[in-house]
Order: structure tokens, then C-alpha cells, then sequence
């Protein structure tokens, strides 16, 4: 029998940019919603789901970046390559089998909120304080 892992975003994880905050909210569920259907056999549903975080991540990626940019962070090719493996990953994911450990998606997706932010700890050390 298979376990599922239920995520939920803790409050201190966010950047304190409403629509960025929003998004990893939204990409947390959909990752549990690829576990749950892929512990469910519903290989067809994870992967329409699967599909659906990628355009959600894609989307809140493009939103980051442009902000990033605009406030001159000065690791932003480094923070873009990060997002493009973790693109590559959540591609790859898009063909589940049945026996696919139902954990994972959620687990890259948990990783990248945690690792992705650095940039906050950049901002406030600079007292910038992105609108919210």
C-alpha cells in the first residue's frame, strides 16, 4: 500500500508577495492532487494535473523573474537555471506508471519553494520590500 503525504505551505515560507505566496499555495495543492490521483491509479488525471502545475509554475516563474529583475537581484541567471532543471524534472514526471512513488512530485515541488527564495533573504538584508 502506498502512502500519501499531505503538504500544507507554513506561513513563514512566503515571500510576503501576495500573488507569489498565492501561486506556491496553488502549485502545493496541485502537487498533492498528482500524489493522491497517482496513489489512486489515476495515472491519466495525475498527469492532466501534472500539466496544470507546469503552466502554473511556468506562469509564477515568469511573475518572479520579471520582479527580480526590476529590483537588480544579481543572482538572477542562477536563480533562472534553478527553474529551468526544476521544469525539467516536473517534464520528465509527465510519464506515470502506476508503480511512480507518489511523493515525488510534491517533494520537487516542496524543494523549490524552500530552495527558490534566497532572493528574499536579499531583499530584506537591502530593506526592499517588494509590493505585496
Amino acid at each position: 500500500m502506498q502512502r500519501i503525504i499531505e503538504y500544507r505551505l507554513a506561513d513563514d515560507l512566503g515571500d510576503g508577495v501576495r500573488d507569489l505566496d498565492r501561486d506556491h499555495a496553488d502549485m502545493m495543492s496541485l502537487a498533492a492532487q498528482v500524489s493522491r490521483l497517482t496513489a489512486a491509479g489515476q495515472m491519466r488525471q495525475a498527469s492532466a494535473v501534472l500539466r496544470e502545475l507546469l503552466c502554473a509554475a511556468e506562469a509564477h516563474w515568469q511573475r518572479e523573474e520579471a520582479m527580480l529583475r526590476a529590483y537588480g537581484y544579481p543572482n538572477l541567471d542562477q536563480h533562472t537555471d534553478g527553474h529551468r532543471q526544476t521544469e525539467e524534472i516536473l517534464s520528465g514526471m509527465l510519464v506515470l506508471d502506476a508503480g511512480a512513488d507518489t511523493t515525488t512530485c510534491a517533494d520537487v515541488v516542496l524543494r523549490m519553494l524552500i530552495d527558490d527564495h534566497h532572493w528574499k533573504w536579499w531583499f530584506l538584508d537591502g530593506g526592499i520590500r517588494p509590493g505585496t
